[in-house]
Parts: C-alpha cells; sequence; structure tokens
C-alpha cells in the first residue's frame, strides 16, 4: 500500500463512481484476469453495470463508457487493443500496471501504478495465449 500513490487511487474510485450510470469493462489476461475478474464480480455486487471482457454476454462499449485494463507488464495484446479500440470510441482507459511508461499506460487516461514483479524479460513470446500453448510458466504472483 505505501507504494500506491493514493491519489490517483482517488481519482481511480471518482472514475467508477462516475460511470454508475455507464458501462464498466475489465479486461486482463491470465493472472492479472483473475484479479480482474474478482474485481468485475465486486463491482456487480455494488450495483455497476459491469462486464468482464471477452465473455460471451458482453456488449458493445459506448462513448464515455469505463474500460479497466489490468497488465503487470503493460504489453499484453488483448489489453492493448481493448483499450486503443475504446479510445476510438471515446471510451475512458484506466490501466493497473507495473510498468506506467509502457505502451498500455501511453493509452490511459489514469493510471494506478502497483510495484511488483513482471514478466518483463521472461517469456520468449509476449502474447499470453501463445504462451499457454507453449507451456511458459512461471510461479504465481500477483500482477506477475
Amino acid at each position: 500500500m505505501s507504494e500506491l500513490d493514493m491519489n490517483h487511487v482517488e481519482k481511480f474510485i471518482q472514475m467508477i463512481l462516475e460511470s454508475k450510470e455507464r458501462k464498466i469493462f475489465v479486461v486482463g489476461m491470465g493472472r492479472s484476469g483473475f484479479v480482474g475478474r474478482a474485481f468485475a464480480l465486486r463491482l456487480m455486487n455494488l450495483g455497476f453495470n459491469v462486464y468482464f471482457l471477452g465473455e460471451t454476454i458482453t456488449p458493445a462499449a459506448g462513448k464515455e463508457d469505463l474500460i479497466i485494463a489490468i497488465s503487470g507488464s503493460g504489453t499484453t495484446k488483448f489489453a492493448l487493443t481493448a483499450s486503443s479500440t475504446a479510445k476510438e470510441i471515446g471510451a475512458k482507459v484506466i490501466v493497473v500496471t507495473s510498468y506506467p511508461k509502457s505502451p498500455l499506460g501511453d493509452l490511459a487516461d489514469l493510471i494506478v501504478s502497483i510495484g511488483g514483479r513482471t514478466k518483463l524479460g521472461w517469456p520468449k513470446e509476449e502474447d499470453y495465449l501463445a504462451r499457454q500453448l507453449l507451456g511458459e510458466r512461471e510461479t504465481l504472483s500477483p500482477l506477475g
């Protein structure tokens, strides 16, 4: 918690509250995806109109909707594609990452930087699904 910029956390909460009447989309792959799904569930329990991107029931996003992209490295292809598309249609993008100076960070309206080990420098393949098929694994760690 001491590594978190509390101003960014407060802005994160404010942006979510401002999206109460809009759709909120959460995106993440691998362990970031697990965290994202749990977070989306909590938001749903609080009455927000929230979807985890990639599920079969995910509707189209619109202008002023909110995308929350979670990626330890800030380079996850699926999160990059989703965030880039969201910006094109006028949605807001919050990025939760360990690398604010990353391609995903460049797309963000707000970055919540979380310290932690990431996969940078580790995999031969950058794409999560390709790594899964290749059997490239590493021990579990949050946002790692």
